[in-house]
């Protein structure tokens, strides 16, 4: 975002007036797409306990540096003078879960391109200069790149992330939940961060129940629960070991 506002200098752009429309996409345009993607967190992790226990022991692992009070599990509480951006990134099955999360209920449902080049698909011309719309869930849903794809499965981002530092770069073409390029999504990488660090407290200081463990999902103009998922949360008091 910096950098594309950086260049802006030297293309006859106020770089203050595009900073001020830019940090209000972000802000406003981010809202209920991260009201979706944290709710929707706290559903498909209410369904996997076992996800919510291995994302506790890679936080104690790699956030404590108090190895006495790690050892000793004492509290469920990390220091925020520990959650930095470096920590943060740290965190590989953090990241993989809020893939996961983004694979099954992107924010944004669909993405628009303008064909540079006519070409022919199922037997139906496109032509140069039109504009299509792609659909960014039935990509993440019908990707062969996905085995069963309607689990919810973080542990599978281990393959695909080695893939994709091999040099597979048609890996990413599976996975576009901010869309790519010059126009892809410019809150991504703050969209990210905020739901890592909400992961992170939620996990560290709450324990929580869904009402209901299945709930009916509607997905325009964002993914929800059309129950709003009721749940029952508890702060975490017992010593985590």
């Amino acid at each position: 975002m910096m950098s594309y506002f950086k260049s802006s200098e030297t293309m006859g752009v106020d770089p203050e007036d595009d900073l001020l429309e830019g940090v209000l996409d972000v802000l406003f345009a981010g809202h209920e797409t991260l009201a979706s993607t944290t709710t929707n967190s706290v559903m498909f992790l209410g369904q996997r306990k076992d996800v919510v226990q291995k994302l506790r022991d890679e936080i104690r692992h790699t956030l404590w540096t108090d190895q006495n009070a790690m050892a000793a599990g004492d509290g469920c509480d990390c220091s925020t003078e520990r959650l930095t951006f470096q920590k943060i990134n740290e965190l590989k099955y953090l990241n993989s879960v809020v893939n996961e999360v983004l694979r099954l209920c992107p924010p944004a449902g669909a993405g628009f391109r303008k064909v540079l080049k006519s070409f022919e698909l199922g037997g139906f011309l496109i032509p140069k200069d039109w504009i299509v719309m792609y659909s960014i869930r039935e990509t993440h849903y019908t990707s062969p790149l996905f085995e069963n794809p309607a689990d919810f499965n973080p542990d599978r981002w281990t393959d695909i992330d080695a893939a994709s530092s091999d040099g597979n770069k048609q890996a990413r073409f599976h996975f576009l939940p901010f869309s790519y390029g010059a126009r892809g999504c410019i809150g991504k990488t703050y969209a990210q961060m905020v739901l890592k660090i909400f992961i992170i407290e939620l996990v560290q200081q709450c324990e929580w129940q869904l009402c209901n463990d299945k709930p009916e999902m509607r997905f325009f103009p964002v993914p929800v629960s059309t129950d709003h998922l009721p749940i029952v949360v508890m702060t975490r008091t017992e010593t985590v070991t």
